[in-house]
């Protein structure tokens, strides 16, 4: 089965406004995401960032909370920590 891509940063979507659970504070949509796949260690390319680094920086906390025990500890290492590097 081919990963489903967890679009978090604006970078990582083709169409503006869409996609961007992280961003937006999606639970729902972020819920939808993970039970179909999506691989929330993915980090994007622009960045270098996780999903878990997004909604950190975002402070979208109940993503956090959605995101921290499926998200691998390699993965939560500094890169997470956002685009902005905190």
């Amino acid at each position: 089965m081919p990963t489903v891509p967890f679009p978090t940063s604006p970078a990582s979507s083709p169409r503006p406004g869409r996609g961007r659970p992280a961003e937006r504070g999606d639970v729902e949509l972020a819920r939808t995401l993970l039970r179909l796949g999506a691989d929330p260690d993915l980090r994007d390319k622009q960045f270098d960032s996780t999903a878990l680094g997004w909604v950190r920086f975002f402070g979208q906390e109940p993503l956090v909370e959605l995101l921290e025990p499926v998200t691998a500890p390699a993965a939560a290492g500094p890169a997470a920590a956002g685009p902005a590097g905190g």
